[in-house]
């Protein structure tokens, strides 16, 4: 039936499945380790502020026990990072729209360019990685 059908059908931690129920709200229909909006990394303290910048940039970490967070580039202290650090072009798409519509949950932004409008990368970081 799926040859006739006209949709895409994705895996639910597909990247654009995971955009379009971003773009929806529908959060809670992203499975937990694709889902931007979660902590990663059950070894972190509760209140801990430091991102592993490891796991950020390329989704994995090579120590077992890391205490850092392990955020997904769309989870909101990730891309207040990026903001932070003029890495705007590090930004996933999805989360572009959802800043340039007014935010994303727990987190409106400052001034964000319009989404569609190229975006200038930057030097900047720290932590680790």
């Amino acid at each position: 039936r799926e040859a006739t059908c006209r949709f895409r059908h994705l895996a639910p931690d597909h990247p654009d499945a995971v955009a379009d129920r971003m773009r929806t709200g529908a959060y809670d229909k992203i499975p937990p380790h694709a889902n931007p909006l979660i902590e990663q990394n059950p070894h972190v303290t509760p209140g801990e502020a430091r991102i592993c910048y490891s796991f950020l940039n390329r989704g994995t970490c090579d120590r077992p026990d890391c205490s850092y967070r392990h955020l997904l580039p769309g989870h909101p202290d990730a891309i207040a990072d990026r903001v932070r650090n003029g890495q705007l072009d590090k930004i996933p798409l999805y989360a572009r729209a959802a800043l340039a519509r007014g935010g994303l949950p727990g987190m409106p932004l400052p001034h964000m360019p319009p989404y569609g409008t190229p975006m200038g990368g930057g030097m900047g970081g720290g932590g680790m990685g």
